[in-house]
């Protein structure tokens, strides 16, 4: 559970090893203990901004995602309550 606004803030993790403030909007998440391949499940959740708001993922390898996005009414935007919920085999 991240909050993105001002500095962004990791609010409860499991296997988060950090976080890095990418954009408005945008955060990079880094895992303590590294998946055994890059082919893992991804469910976000998000306390709205406005109207038409979505979350976009990005995957990159078994230690990291790219990106997590939040968009809201077309523009990149903060939220203060960005869930993520990874599920995979460790290595």
């Amino acid at each position: 559970l991240v909050n993105q606004t001002s500095t962004q803030a990791v609010l409860d993790s499991f296997n988060v090893a950090s976080i890095a403030d990418d954009g408005t909007g945008a955060t990079r998440i880094s895992f303590t203990n590294a998946f055994s391949n890059s082919n893992y499940s991804h469910t976000n959740g998000l306390q709205r901004v406005g109207t038409s708001d979505f979350v976009n993922t990005g995957y990159d390898s078994s230690t990291t995602v790219s990106e997590v996005e939040m968009w809201s009414g077309g523009s990149a935007a903060d939220s203060s309550k960005l869930a993520s919920s990874i599920h995979g085999d460790l290595a």
